[in-house]
């Protein structure tokens, strides 16, 4: 039996650098009721209405490595993240806006092992591959509990909101394009949340027109719950960076506080 991970490992012990080369994301909307369960404690999830949103976001990622070091020494590989929208409350009072981590996945065995040593973002190995031309995005991510698809068509200022999507606008949509400043993960042995900052200079998404999504991990995970996509977004070329990990007690959310 390996030995066990020194829990120190999986707060994010150090920054990390990578270059996105493109991100796509799906939004998708269903009751706050029936996505609470998923919830960490001390999270909120960020409602909009009667509206609670969980994110799948694929990202084209290259050269990541530890911050500083040299960009020629980076990895490239395939990332797909499982997001809730929540809300915390920090010791000093604060409300910080960011996302629940519930999944992630990859094509490369190198952060499947590294990752699971260093955080507590749930990496699987999965079959990644990703068309991208003038007419869309087509993506598909096969692991060991399913696949997940999604296509998009080309972007565009003009694309449509999916039929039935809670959004009027691309405005409204815009505040659950992603990322969101903070990624929260819980340590459930010591009651701490992990909490870790993004920083990334010139995120300006572009709508697409959602064509079609599925995702057996979602549908096992959220069994009868009725999603509905709400918006897509796509972004490329952005310098992209986490901060180290920090951690701290986790704090009641309540609306008085």
């Amino acid at each position: 039996m390996a030995p066990p991970i020194p829990r120190a490992w999986r707060r994010h012990p150090f920054a990390v650098e990578a270059w996105f080369d493109c991100t796509l994301a799906l939004t998708l909307a269903a009751p706050v009721a029936d996505l609470e369960a998923r919830l960490s404690p001390g999270l909120r999830l960020d409602a909009f209405g009667p509206h609670a949103f969980l994110a799948i976001a694929m990202v084209d990622t290259r050269r990541m490595r530890p911050a500083g070091w040299p960009s020629c020494i980076g990895r490239d590989f395939h990332l797909v993240g499982y997001r809730l929208f929540v809300r915390r409350r920090t010791g000093d009072g604060r409300e910080l806006r960011g996302l629940q981590v519930l999944r992630s996945e990859t094509d490369s065995n190198f952060l499947t092992i590294t990752g699971n040593w260093m955080t507590r973002y749930h990496y699987h190995l999965a079959r990644i591959e990703w068309e991208r031309n003038g007419e869309g995005d087509s993506i598909s991510s096969r692991s060991n509990e399913g696949r997940t698809v999604i296509e998009t068509g080309p972007r565009a200022e003009s694309a449509a909101l999916p039929e039935g999507s809670p959004f009027t606008d691309w405005r409204e949509a815009r505040r659950f394009a992603g990322p969101m400043p903070f990624t929260f993960s819980y340590e459930s042995e010591t009651r701490q949340m992990i909490t870790v900052m993004g920083r990334r200079e010139g995120w300006t998404p572009l709508p697409v027109s959602l064509q079609a999504w599925h995702s057996d991990w979602v549908t096992a995970t959220f069994p009868g719950v009725n999603f509905q996509p709400a918006a897509a977004f796509a972004v490329e070329s952005i310098d992209y960076r986490w901060e180290r990990g920090t951690c701290e007690p986790v704090q009641p959310f309540t609306e008085s506080a």
